[in-house]
């Protein structure tokens, strides 16, 4: 590691698994004493002979050896952190690493937080001379050595979340098509498969690229056009490691007429990729929003229909038992992931695009990503970001207040309550939330095929039945539950 110093420090703090032992230690060149370190619950502590000055440059180099943490009876399609390490069908090694939720200290040392991205990585991976091995970032070079191995040098040219680094080693084959990109560019799409996989990958891999272009018109030029556009087929299902996204979903459409996981971790090149959230409590932003994109897709394909039923199947997965956003600083991810932050998070924008419209949140996405128009190569706009960076965003573009919203979506587990008294020829209608924010969505009734909407402010509204059948928010855009009282 190099690192420039940005406060006086007298140790620096790094992260390994404890089932990885560490042999040396270097620091600026020279070997540390062993008592100069120590490695002790998952955390190095380097200590210093002096104090090291704001601004100056150092190097660490950390020298380990160990078995890493190891999925144990892997199922293929399934996930799990820690090194797959499993075989092809015809019997050849075919190993992978995950570790979003463990952290990518369970395999390399490292600051292990979101908020702290390394600027580039140099990767060099030896193995047996029959295998490729496929990483983050461009390749540089591969060296033959006299052992029958071959060393793989890759090389991450923009920042990287340390959870996005990757290796896979297998007797790989390569597909690969030419992108012409919404900036004017071309660069090459890499899918690289194991043999067994390499025709039935061929015939799908152009619709895999059709998400690839719809991905483009929708949120900008892919981010890592320098680095490479590639994704690389894994036993378990998909992981949105940066520039080697990880695949081993089916080479065929899902029910929705597309290939959900391709989709959604190729989302995640732009967003968790370019724009990385700086604290884990912030994590749907990476999942929601990749997830509601999962719905733009399904739209464009299958109309608004489409869309309505994709929302439909998202909005039954929706538990409510924890709220999205935990309001603490520095949230573990384990205690950040859960799967509403996926499917809430995505039913959430749903019900915010029926409030400010289609185009107010697709220009949001957009400007999220890539805030100044001129400026569209991921290298100026990858960056750190959180929640108030989001809303800030929508607000500005849709020119709404919307505190209220995203404070009773984010921050508490239950949803918004519609209490609905019907007095026989009319209805009070009033929101119930957790938060002091009076709730000011507005709500389309239907009464005799006519449909009404009621502005609610202060969370409250009435409308005349005259006894008639009544059917509040006909298309189901709001994420709620209702509590309805008759006082015939």
């Amino acid at each position: 590691m190099t690192a420039s110093v940005l406060e006086t420090l007298d140790k620096i703090i790094l992260d390994l698994d404890p089932l990885l032992s560490i042999d040396t230690i270097w620091f600026n060149g020279s070997v540390l004493n062993d008592l100069k370190w120590a490695h002790k619950d998952g955390e190095i502590i380097i200590h210093s002979d002096h104090e090291l000055e704001k601004g100056q440059i150092f190097k660490v180099k950390v020298f380990y050896s160990g078995h890493p943490l190891t999925v144990e009876n892997p199922r293929k399609g399934g996930f799990g952190d820690g090194f797959y390490f499993v075989k092809t069908p015809s019997g050849k090694d075919w190993i992978s690493v995950v570790s979003v939720m463990t952290g990518a200290d369970v395999w390399f040392p490292c600051k292990d937080a979101p908020y702290d991205e390394p600027d580039s990585m140099s990767i060099k991976i030896t193995t047996r001379s029959d295998l490729e091995v496929i990483s983050n970032g461009k390749l540089m070079s591969i060296t033959s050595n006299n052992d029958n191995t071959r060393t793989h040098h890759w090389f991450v040219s923009y920042p990287i979340s340390n959870y996005g680094v990757t290796l896979n080693i297998a007797p790989f084959k390569t597909l690969e098509q030419q992108i012409m990109s919404v900036d004017g560019n071309t660069y090459p799409y890499k899918f690289w498969v194991i043999p067994e996989s390499y025709d039935e990958a061929s015939i799908y891999f152009p619709e895999m690229t059709k998400d690839l272009l719809f991905l483009e018109s929708l949120l900008g030029p892919f981010p890592f056009q320098e680095d490479k556009c590639g994704l690389v087929q894994t036993y378990y299902i998909g992981m949105e490691t940066q520039s080697a996204i990880g695949y081993g979903n089916k080479f065929s459409p899902h029910s929705c007429g597309f290939n959900i996981t391709h989709l959604h971790e190729m989302a995640h090149e732009w967003i968790a990729n370019m724009v990385t959230v700086s604290d884990w409590k912030d994590m749907w932003i990476h999942e929601g929003i990749a997830t509601y994109i999962e719905m733009l897709y399904a739209e464009k394909i299958g109309g608004y229909k489409g869309y309505l039923d994709l929302v439909e199947r998202r909005r039954k997965a929706v538990k409510n038992e924890k709220p999205i956003i935990f309001n603490q600083e520095h949230v573990s991810i384990q205690r950040a992931f859960h799967m509403d932050i996926y499917y809430k998070g995505a039913v959430m924008l749903h019900t915010l695009r029926y409030l400010i419209g289609k185009d107010a949140i697709v220009k949001s996405l957009r400007q999220f990503l890539y805030p100044n128009s001129e400026i569209l190569d991921g290298r100026s706009n990858t960056r750190l970001t959180n929640s108030e960076d989001f809303i800030e965003v929508v607000e500005s573009v849709s020119d709404t207040e919307l505190s209220w919203f995203f404070d009773a979506y984010l921050y508490h587990s239950g949803l918004p309550n519609l209490i609905v008294e019907d007095s026989g020829d009319q209805l009070q209608i009033s929101w119930e939330t957790p938060s002091d924010f009076p709730f000011e969505m507005p709500l389309m009734i239907e009464i005799e095929g006519k449909i009404n909407k009621i502005k609610m402010k202060n969370g409250k509204g009435q409308i005349a039945t005259n006894g008639a059948d009544y059917n509040i928010d006909p298309e189901n855009s709001i994420l709620k539950t209702i509590y309805k009282e008759s006082k015939n």
